[in-house]
């Protein structure tokens, strides 16, 4: 990603600094940038309150914040439904904190607002966002094949015997069949895109 990146900044002359490193932890330089932005990454902090005020701390006054993260499960279609699907095959499975780190850690949108003003921002905002969602691509065994791949669904499917597994693609398949187009799955999502100032 990286190296792509560095070609497209190239191609379009422009003057980038590009860096691999954990925005919790990395010691950013202080009061250096005008904006901080994420697009599905946020979720993913060990300590997210940590990672806030790092980044914070690495804006200047008046610098904003703006990323997007999932909603909650039940208002996403593309997770749910292939979860509920495989579900009762797997009914020892315990399902994760909620707030744990992982893509829907930051659902509950009033436990969001209270971290990011916690780690010092100001003017918060989380507007609710609605679209269709393409889902995988290919034929419906290959959307399927990502779906096992991706999200709360791989959590189920780990560790579980080639039997099993089977038995996971054919419940999502029967799932997921009236989303598919044809190319891809076309299905409802739900994020927060979150603002915020220093």
């Amino acid at each position: 990603m990286l190296a792509l990146a560095g070609r497209r900044a190239a191609e379009e002359g422009l003057a980038v600094t590009l860096l691999n490193a954990d925005a919790e932890t990395h010691a950013l330089p202080a009061a250096a940038f005008d904006l901080a932005f994420s697009r599905f990454g946020v979720m993913f902090f060990n300590d997210s309150k940590a990672a806030f005020v790092n980044i914070a701390r690495a804006l200047r006054p008046g610098g904003r914040l703006a990323f997007v993260c999932w909603r909650t499960v039940a208002l996403n279609p593309w997770v749910s439904v292939p979860l509920a699907a495989v579900r009762p095959l797997f009914p020892d499975f315990e399902p994760p904190d909620p707030e744990a780190p992982g893509p829907f850690a930051f659902a509950n949108g009033g436990r969001v607002k209270a971290i990011l003003t916690g780690a010092g921002f100001g003017e918060v905002t989380l507007e609710p966002y609605q679209s269709a969602l393409g889902v995988g691509e290919g034929d419906l065994d290959a959307c399927v094949q990502g779906i096992l791949k991706l999200g709360p669904v791989s959590r189920l499917v780990r560790e579980a015997s080639d039997e099993a597994i089977a038995a996971a693609a054919a419940a999502v398949g029967d799932a997921v069949a009236p989303y598919h187009t044809g190319e891809t799955l076309k299905m409802d999502s739900a994020v927060w895109i979150v603002g915020g100032q220093v």
